[in-house]
């Protein structure tokens, strides 16, 4: 039939739970008033029960008590953000950078700096750092770096710097050194005065004793919704994630958090939007 418009049918089976419930509370309502009248003119509590009594019994045992209550609505949520962070972590597979970086070298989302004295030698210190700061640079571009963190000596983290704090990085060409250019000569010279006035020239000069205290640390057994809420207590948008020990287990972000937060919830909500 060409009058009948389908999806007016739809929004109607999707709106009649919804007046099956206020027609419930409704009848409570006026239930409840006649029982106050039935009182007032005499009544006993026998009478009223007999009043209440149909609609309890249709109530509890069509589950509609159960919906008006919200029962099974609650339940639904319960799970939501429980998800473990280690679940949800990244990096956890990188390994500490030791020795010298080759020009091929590459790095993923983090970054991790071992304990390691620093060069002794200024231009060994500079070419270290132009390096590591290659394989960031890199690595920002393409849009997976996301930290920097730094563990002692048993592998346990020290603290962790998250990306938009080596952004100056992208200010500098990083040309490569294989490149005998003499026309490139003037950026070479340029990039080494440059990588000593950024943050990572900071942290390579004692990465304990700068990362120390920074960033946020939770626990791999932490649930998403703690983690979230540990970012958000802290104004920051990562944390690094660490076992019972305090070892480095991967980092996760709060955009990764809130995710699968969204995902719970709107899993828990269920087909159409209800629970």
């Amino acid at each position: 039939m060409d009058f009948l418009d389908l999806s007016v049918l739809k929004d109607l089976g999707e709106a009649l739970p919804y007046a099956a419930t206020a027609a419930y509370v409704v009848a409570v309502v006026v239930i409840a008033w006649l029982s106050v009248r039935v009182l007032r003119i005499g009544g006993g509590a026998v009478t009223v029960s007999l009043l209440f009594a149909p609609l309890l019994a249709f109530l509890i045992f069509s589950d509609q008590l159960a919906e008006i209550l919200g029962m099974g609505f609650g339940t639904r949520f319960i799970g939501v953000g429980a998800t473990p962070v280690a679940e949800l972590a990244v990096g956890a597979d990188a390994t500490p950078l030791a020795g010298p970086v080759g020009p091929d070298a590459a790095v993923g989302p983090v970054l991790l700096l071992g304990p390691g004295a620093a060069p002794s030698r200024r231009e060994a210190a500079i070419e270290r750092a132009l390096a590591i700061g290659r394989l960031i640079y890199r690595s920002l571009l393409d849009g997976t770096f996301r930290a920097l963190v730094v563990i002692d000596a048993e592998g346990r983290v020290v603290g962790g710097v998250p990306r938009d704090r080596f952004l100056d990085l992208l200010r500098i060409p990083f040309i490569p050194p294989a490149d005998t250019d003499l026309k490139l000569q003037f950026l070479r010279n340029w990039n080494r005065q440059q990588i000593e006035l950024t943050r990572l020239w900071v942290i390579l000069a004692d990465p304990p004793e700068a990362a120390a205290g920074s960033g946020t640390l939770v626990a791999g057994s932490d649930t998403a919704a703690q983690a979230l809420a540990a970012l958000r207590a802290a104004g920051v948008s990562l944390a690094v994630v660490v076992d019972d020990d305090g070892r480095y287990a991967g980092v996760v972000t709060a955009s990764a958090l809130s995710d699968r937060l969204t995902d719970d919830v709107v899993g828990a909500m269920g087909p159409g939007g209800r629970p």
